[in-house]
């Protein structure tokens, strides 16, 4: 099997949904042509095999990709060229869809399937809502003509299924990682409190509240933008910006932790759209409990995996409370059930889907 995967981003970015996807699919025996983010420069497209199954498809264009995407009849001048060439040079394969936008793939490919991982409308991703009016009729358009639906969030799915009833509930899931280590709770003087992701998503206050308590928390802060925090931050001596980590370098930092954090400001995403943040399946594989905003539409999780809290005071009480609780068992137990939930597992639901389908 072949598939060709259209994205928005770049192949070196920090691991997505879909280049999670990608990588469990290809670990499988299929092929993925990985669309990426075009680069700007003179009309063209490279094909390199950047991983054992998987050929990175990388154009470039007249235009940088974040005005390609905001002005509507660029965008679409894009698509017929990027589509037409790649149709050309590599045949009629399934697609699946990042963009939703990409409408006038229908033009050219047979079969696409909508993967959906974010909520498009919002104007804080489109930055206007001329765009954010353009990607309504667009992704309706993509929706409907999709041979079938994913999407990562109940949010999500149940907006899909109001326009397609081939929609699906599709979670992210835990790295593909190996299981066979054991961490063990250890009674220590000082908590290690561990956040990894995009800082901009990061509650200020909620975050200022735990490292007023120096001499109980070290905080480990994980991800790019850190630029935005240091200053904040700079008179607390228990908090340390490690900037973006992957591989080896972010699993030391989260095994080396006791209590995970997602201190998320308030906004539609936490009110509506989470379901399972991606970073919690992450966590959860290295056995840490979670403690985050409340999030009202939480996959079923125990509470001994994610304390939820309301308000600054909330929040710092369930880090202790995490601490406190934590044991050898609840962590065994976190590992578990991350590793009946990785994405070698969602890239074997993606497959039965394909060949329900499809065939």
């Amino acid at each position: 099997m072949k598939l060709i995967f259209n994205t928005r981003t770049f192949w070196e970015e920090p691991p997505r949904a879909r280049h999670q996807l990608a990588r469990s699919l290809a670990k499988q025996g299929i092929e993925i042509f990985f669309i990426a983010k075009n680069k700007k420069g003179k009309k063209n497209i490279t094909f390199n095999e950047v991983e054992k199954n998987i050929f990175l498809i990388q154009p470039s264009w007249y235009f940088l990709a974040v005005i390609i995407y905001r002005i509507p009849i660029i965008n679409e001048i894009y698509q017929v060229w990027l589509f037409k060439n790649i149709r050309k040079k590599i045949g009629n394969y399934v697609v699946v869809n990042f963009d939703p936008s990409a409408w006038l793939l229908f033009k050219y490919f047979k079969n696409v399937i909508y993967f959906c991982n974010d909520n498009f409308l919002a104007v804080k991703r489109a930055k206007s809502y001329i765009v954010v009016l353009y990607h309504f009729f667009t992704q309706k358009l993509v929706i409907k003509n999709s041979v079938f639906n994913c999407g990562v969030s109940i949010y999500l799915y149940d907006y899909l299924k109001k326009y397609n009833p081939n929609s699906h509930l599709f979670l992210t899931a835990a790295p593909d990682l190996n299981y066979n280590f054991l961490k063990h709770n250890e009674i220590k003087d000082k908590c290690t409190v561990v956040y990894v992701g995009w800082l901009a998503k990061i509650d200020i206050e909620l975050l200022q509240g735990l490292a007023v308590e120096s001499e109980k928390f070290r905080i480990i802060i994980v991800g790019p933008g850190e630029e935005l925090l240091k200053d904040k931050f700079s008179s607390f001596s228990n908090i340390e910006f490690h900037g973006e980590k992957r591989g080896d370098e972010l699993y030391s930092l989260l095994e080396s932790s006791d209590v995970a954090i997602a201190p998320y400001i308030i906004d539609d995403d936490v009110e509506n759209v989470y379901t399972m943040p991606n970073k919690f399946w992450l966590y959860l594989a290295f056995g840490l409990s979670i403690v985050t905003r409340k999030i009202k539409n939480l996959y079923h999780l125990p509470e001994k995996f994610v304390y939820q809290a309301y308000d600054v005071r909330g929040f710092v009480d369930n880090v202790f409370r995490a601490c406190r609780e934590n044991s050898t068992q609840v962590i065994k137990e976190r590992i578990s059930f991350a590793k009946n939930n990785t994405w070698e597992h969602r890239g074997r639901e993606f497959i039965n889907l394909i060949n329900k389908y499809i065939g």
